[in-house]
């Protein structure tokens, strides 16, 4: 019996990264998949892989990350599992294959073991970005992780009783639009459209959370939050009022996004990377790390076949 098999259909329980599943991969658009599956002694499968066919595979097609589901093997199968898919993708007229794996902190889908297994079997590190995360626990406070720059700020929030909110789904297009006319003021581009948002919101609703701070109906900050597993909250767009800058709204934002981590399991908070135009923005990742993050590399590799 062959350990790694080719096949049409899909295990859907062993996708637990939103960004692996079918449904997500085809938010694009439609195209051909692969499911490469790991069978074990008993013939049950273990580990999935799912590949679009395409001459050039770059991984995730609308997503940060992806990474095969390898999470019950262990080291030795992982290799065999690797090894195999890489030769079935060969023998499917594949050219190359790019993917970018989770930042390192992803513990549980083991970035660092992949890694190291796709650098022996001949892939190059194209490029690495850090993500910024924050370890969420129940005993610890956003206070405590917090430099004393994001106290001040957060100081100043407070005494302007601003109020902190888990917004309802009918509000995502009010609080895109807000986010993308603050991105336009500096001048940046939010790399999805609404309409894509939007998509994304329909297909998988309970994934999608949305969260602002406002001074009294007035919001001056934002987020929308993507759950890519159950115990992750990663901060794909957020922002604030420029006229509220002195106030940095932002802290005030990402402290009610921890209560909530905290409130409804979530232990790792991903604030994302901190680049633009292919180049890190100090200045971020110092608001980041004041924040109480730290970086995480995210890392690319590739393989012509």
């Amino acid at each position: 019996m062959k350990k790694v098999e080719a096949t049409e259909t899909f295990p859907d329980y062993l996708f637990q990264l939103l960004y692996n599943k079918p449904d997500h991969i085809l938010l694009n658009g439609k195209v051909k998949l692969l499911y490469l599956n790991y069978r074990n002694s008993k013939n049950e499968i273990k580990a999935s892989w799912c590949i679009p066919i395409l001459p050039q595979v770059k991984l995730p097609l609308s997503a940060p990350f992806a990474i095969p589901e390898i999470q019950s093997l262990t080291v030795k199968e992982t290799v065999t599992f690797i090894q195999h898919a890489i030769d079935i993708l060969k023998q499917h007229q594949i050219e190359s294959i790019e993917i970018t794996l989770p930042p390192e902190k992803y513990k549980a889908y083991k970035p660092s073991l992949i890694t190291e297994i796709l650098l022996s079997e001949g892939f190059v590190i194209k490029k690495a970005i850090n993500h910024f995360l924050i370890d969420v626990e129940k005993e610890i406070a956003f206070d405590q992780l917090i430099e004393s720059i994001q106290h001040r700020k957060l100081k100043k929030a407070r005494e302007k009783k601003f109020t902190f909110i888990e917004a309802s789904k009918k509000n995502l297009k009010e609080i895109y639009q807000f986010i993308y006319e603050q991105r336009q003021n500096k001048k940046y581009q939010l790399s999805l459209s609404i309409d894509k948002v939007k998509k994304l919101a329909n297909e998988f609703p309970e994934s999608i959370k949305l969260f602002c701070v406002k001074e009294n109906l007035k919001i001056i900050a934002a987020c929308i939050a993507i759950l890519p597993d159950n115990s992750t909250c990663y901060t794909l767009y957020y922002d604030q009022d420029f006229e509220y800058k002195i106030y940095s709204p932002n802290v005030f934002l990402l402290e009610g996004i921890y209560k909530w981590c905290q409130n409804n399991q979530i232990n790792l908070m991903d604030l994302g990377s901190a680049h633009l135009d292919n180049k890190p923005n100090i200045g971020l990742q110092d608001f980041k790390r004041n924040a109480g993050a730290l970086p995480s590399a995210r890392v690319t590799l590739f393989k012509a076949l």
